[in-house]
């Protein structure tokens, strides 16, 4: 819903620094002057600009498992945390694993091959200790239900190469999530959950890099209070893990107006129509047949 300035009170503009925050993860903010809202009117919140460094790691303990079979011997390889490249997770892969099975990449088709001289696969067994959880950046190929199929075996030439499905993708995610911990937004995820997102923020800078966004159309959110006395905001990717930025920088917008008389939604329908004036008598029935000629 767009909400119109209709009120003379002027709009507020606040100002989070994490420099000046009380407390991080979440970045909670305790104001010494309370933001109040006149009986008569409502708020409307928004985002008008948030600033961070791009500097979280892409392989974090989340995705950092990657386990294969060859010749009948299990392996599990764990990636250390933190900012790795491609080329970098192939050589720690290529120092671990077994000498007839290796990887290496494609840099034409953006994918990652595994070549072997004897059967392998890619496999996932939790109860036996062999996970694999990179399979999002190294680029495993999803099935129909968008879930991963193990073992994942060769599936091109020459034998006993297993090349991935899609690219892979070392960005660490493309977006990362705003949330507000003490508001009530109706906003949901896309599974229908309720949650408490402000913003989908995108990653438009390059690792190490700042990343400044503010959007084009800003969301304004009504908020259901008449008093703010703090704020707390906190970052999560697109797996809903929280991430830690080393500074957090947020403006935002309060705007005071007067929400207008909701319309019925339904108005227009007969559902409508027979809620508001009740079902026909059979004489108005009979009646209208007669003028239909019915």
């Amino acid at each position: 819903m767009a909400y119109i300035q209709n009120t003379k009170i002027p709009t507020m503009t606040v100002y989070c620094d994490s420099l000046n925050c009380q407390s991080r993860n979440p970045f909670t903010y305790q104001l010494g002057s309370p933001i109040k809202c006149p009986l008569s009117v409502n708020m409307i919140l928004s985002i008008e600009n948030v600033t961070f460094a791009n500097t979280f790691p892409n392989i974090t303990s989340r995705n950092n498992k990657l386990s294969f079979t060859i010749n009948g011997t299990n392996t599990q390889i764990t990636f250390p945390v933190g900012l790795t490249s491609v080329f970098q997770f192939k050589n720690y892969f290529n120092s671990l694993s077994h000498p007839d099975f290796k990887m290496i990449i494609d840099e034409t088709g953006l994918r990652i091959r595994f070549i072997s001289s004897t059967p392998a696969s890619i496999i996932n067994d939790v109860d036996l200790g062999f996970e694999t959880t990179c399979g999002e950046i190294i680029g495993l190929g999803l099935n129909t239900a968008n879930e991963y199929e193990f073992p994942y075996g060769a599936n091109s030439s020459p034998i006993y190469t297993i090349l991935m499905e899609r690219g892979f993708n070392f960005t660490g995610g493309n977006y990362l999530f705003l949330k507000a911990s003490n508001f009530n937004f109706s906003n949901i995820d896309g599974s229908g959950v309720m949650d408490e997102t402000m913003l989908r923020i995108p990653k438009n800078a390059n690792q190490g890099f700042i990343i400044n966004y503010r959007p084009s159309d800003p969301n304004r959110m009504l908020i259901h209070r008449k008093e703010i006395n703090s704020l707390a905001f906190s970052l999560v990717d697109q797996s809903g893990a929280l991430v830690y930025p080393d500074e957090l920088q947020i403006v935002l917008k309060i705007d005071f107006v007067v929400i207008a008389d909701q319309v019925d939604a339904g108005e227009g329908s007969i559902d409508y129509y027979f809620k508001k004036f009740g079902l026909p008598e059979d004489e108005d029935i009979e009646e209208e047949s007669k003028q239909l000629g019915v």
